[in-house]
């Protein structure tokens, strides 16, 4: 039997990154992107530091997929809706891998320095940003 997988991206750049790494694979899978992605099964809202005040609504809109959807192993690339899908799932103790965005070359993203201490490993695209005793690994870049 498979592994179920969730996988999570932001529309944009993020759900590219994403579908470069899931495609084609053998999993059973389940994937949830911001609105604006008509790919996903589930959409659910967005949300940034400049628009926190969302953040409500996004998290009821997670909770119920979450509670749905137990998954053995969830991917996200980010961005803010992934560190609540991100911790949530942590709770229900999944497996969670954080692989961060491409772009982010001169440091992590600000969403994967949140979840680092919490999920199972993040994953950078640029070796020397990469800290094992962190548990930021680098296993090759998506592009």
């Amino acid at each position: 039997m498979s592994k179920k997988i969730l996988a999570y991206a932001s529309r944009g750049g993020h759900w590219v990154q994403l579908k470069r790494i899931i495609d084609g694979s053998d999993f059973k899978l389940t994937t949830i992107s911001t609105l604006g992605n008509d790919e996903a099964d589930y959409i659910v809202p967005d949300f940034s530091r400049s628009t926190w005040y969302r953040f409500l609504g996004v998290l009821i809109s997670i909770s119920k997929i979450v509670f749905r959807n137990n998954p053995d192993i969830v991917i996200t690339t980010g961005a803010a809706p992934g560190v609540i899908i991100a911790l949530l799932y942590r709770v229900k103790g999944t497996k969670v891998i954080w692989i961060d965005s491409i772009a982010n070359s001169k440091k992590l993203s600000l969403s994967a320095r949140i979840v680092r201490p919490f999920v199972t490993v993040v994953l950078t695209q640029w070796e020397y940003l990469a800290d094992e005793s962190k548990n930021i690994l680098y296993k090759g870049a998506v592009f």
